[in-house]
């Protein structure tokens, strides 16, 4: 535990979009994190989040035989590939283990779901998930947001925030591919460094047949019209989620209310415009509540969405 940093609880709802019923890719050498995740959940006794964990290792021996005598280390694999990291940094070891899976599928010409038959099962799953499983998980999570699979590209200096302003800006995967440096650097944040790591990505034909395999896969995301430096209904406005959403996710709800200028923070303040409650919302509810803060239940929510954000009580 870090002195002023937040515990597991308050960022444990965080962790469960992002993993919850998906998969997460490690690699054996840093298998740590994950068991100290799973073990973290475990003590402060919150239910686990339900995802299947393949082991890039798994996938590593089967496409490159020759690292037998070197070793299967992710430094050492992603040497092979000609993929630079920073090792022994949490997030950049994260990134190398999807950017080596992505490599043995180039290398193999094999997709996710030939992979995962191949290895059969993933090397410790835990939950016990089968391979059916897994397979059932790729489908629930074809739909995602342009936000999101920029993010997980894992292109060189886009972290999070700029992949949601590249998709904000652009609206459509097609106008982001095709913008020059000098259209990148119009998106908030974006600099020439920035501008040089999403050309130098895009131009790699691998990159884009990765992207086109993806897609024919179904991976699919709503897009919009893109709209650079509008201003947008929403704008200035913070909205937080919380609950079970019937109609859609929080992840879905949060990209739509993001399109049309929101931003959506994580815990409620006396800032926060709106909070919008689906069932089994919790302390953000009473937090609210006791804050004076505008409460919706999901239909206003699809009301405001309906009506591209014009309406909303300022």
């Amino acid at each position: 535990m870090v002195e002023g940093q937040p515990k597991l609880p308050d960022v444990a709802e965080v962790l469960r979009s992002y993993l919850g019923n998906g998969i997460s890719v490690y690699h054996a050498h840093t298998h740590f994190d994950r068991d100290a995740l799973v073990r973290a959940f475990e003590k402060y006794r919150l239910s686990p989040i339900s995802t299947t964990w393949l082991d890039s290792t798994s996938v590593v021996r089967k496409t490159w035989k020759d690292l037998a005598e070197r070793g299967y280390g992710l430094k050492d694999v992603c040497i092979k590939i000609g993929y630079e990291f920073k090792h022994h940094d949490a997030l950049e070891d994260a990134k190398a283990a999807g950017h080596v899976l992505l490599a043995a599928m180039r290398e193999s010409q094999l997709d996710l779901e030939a992979w995962i038959n191949r290895v059969n099962p993933p090397i410790n799953p835990l939950g016990g998930k089968s391979a059916s499983n897994l397979l059932e998980a790729i489908e629930k999570n074809k739909h995602t947001t342009l936000a999101r699979f920029v993010y997980a590209l894992g292109i060189h200096n886009v972290g999070e925030a700029t992949a949601k302003n590249l998709a904000r800006h652009f609206g459509k995967l097609e106008r982001l591919i095709q913008a020059d440096e000098a259209a990148l650097q119009q998106v908030p944040e974006v600099g020439p460094i920035v501008a040089q790591s999403l050309r130098a990505f895009f131009a790699e034909p691998h990159n884009l047949e990765v992207v086109d395999a993806l897609r024919r896969r179904g991976v699919e995301w709503d897009e919009y019209t893109g709209v650079s430096d509008q201003v947008l209904p929403l704008s200035g406005n913070t909205f937080v989620l919380t609950g079970i959403l019937a109609t859609m996710s929080r992840d879905e709800a949060k990209a739509k209310l993001e399109a049309l200028g929101a931003k959506v923070a994580g815990s409620v303040s006396k800032k926060t415009d709106c909070v919008v409650a689906g069932a089994e919302a919790g302390s953000k509810l009473e937090k609210a509540q006791a804050l004076n803060v505008l409460v919706w239940d999901e239909a206003a929510l699809l009301a405001l969405l309906a009506n591209n954000g014009e309406g909303f009580p300022t």
